[in-house]
């Protein structure tokens, strides 16, 4: 990271455009993606769910895991978001949440 000198809003606004094109060019490889929303202003690493969730399929585990980390700091354990477990949930015959 790098400090740069520009508003909240540009950097923001340039971010958004950043993360656009990335989905873009993801999708135009057809690759299905599933986008969530930051939660809330107060927890800003919510957009990173690889903190406390993670995904597991293949030849030894065919029908999929679900695990969910527990965050030391209280926090961050609030950067949880249910709506990604409970859409993911599904798709996953094994689920642990530590």
């Amino acid at each position: 990271m790098t400090k740069v000198d520009m508003s909240k809003s540009e950097s923001t606004k340039r971010a958004k455009e950043e993360f656009d094109r990335f989905q873009s060019a993801i999708l135009d490889a057809h690759i299905n993606i599933t986008t969530f929303h930051q939660q809330d202003e107060i927890s800003p690493d919510s957009c990173f769910p690889n903190n406390w969730i993670s995904t597991h399929k293949n030849e030894d585990i065919p029908d999929g895991a679900l695990i969910l980390y527990p965050m030391l700091v209280p926090s961050r354990e609030a950067e949880k978001n249910s709506t990604i477990v409970d859409t993911l949930k599904p798709q996953y015959k094994h689920f642990i949440n530590f």
